[in-house]
C-alpha cells in the first residue's frame, strides 16, 4: 500500500477497506494556470496583432502606417519598443562620417594626447 494513499486514477483504494477494492471516488485534478492580469492580456493581444500585421505588410509605406496606427493606442498598452523598431527598419540609416567640433571631452583636451 502507498504511504501517502496516492495511487493512479482508478486504483484509489476505498477508505477503511482492507480488501484492496477500488473506489470510484478519486480526487479531482486541478491544474493551476498562471493567470494574466486583464491589462497583461490586453498588452499581449496588442503585441500579437502587431506581429501578425508586421509579417503581412512588409513595405516601408505599410510599416509607416503600422507605426502610426499603433501610436494611437493608449500609452499603457502601446508597444513603444516595437514602434521604434518599425521606424528604425524604415530609416535604415548608417553613419558615413564623424566630425568632432569640440576638442575638449570630459575635461581632457584631444590635443594633449
Amino acid at each position: 500500500s502507498d504511504i501517502l494513499g496516492w495511487l493512479p486514477k482508478g486504483n484509489k483504494k476505498s477508505v477503511g477497506s482492507n480488501t484492496g477494492s477500488t473506489s470510484a471516488s478519486t480526487f479531482p485534478t486541478t491544474k493551476k494556470k498562471k493567470k494574466f492580469s486583464e491589462e497583461g492580456a490586453k498588452r499581449q493581444g496588442v503585441l500579437n496583432l502587431l506581429a501578425l500585421l508586421k509579417a503581412r505588410y512588409t513595405t516601408n509605406e505599410a510599416k509607416i502606417q503600422l507605426a502610426i496606427m499603433f501610436s494611437f493606442i493608449s500609452p499603457s498598452l502601446q508597444p513603444k519598443d516595437q514602434i521604434t523598431s518599425l521606424l528604425g527598419e524604415i530609416d535604415n540609416a548608417s553613419i558615413t562620417s564623424i566630425e568632432i567640433s569640440n576638442t575638449t571631452i570630459g575635461g581632457y583636451s584631444l590635443s594633449d594626447a
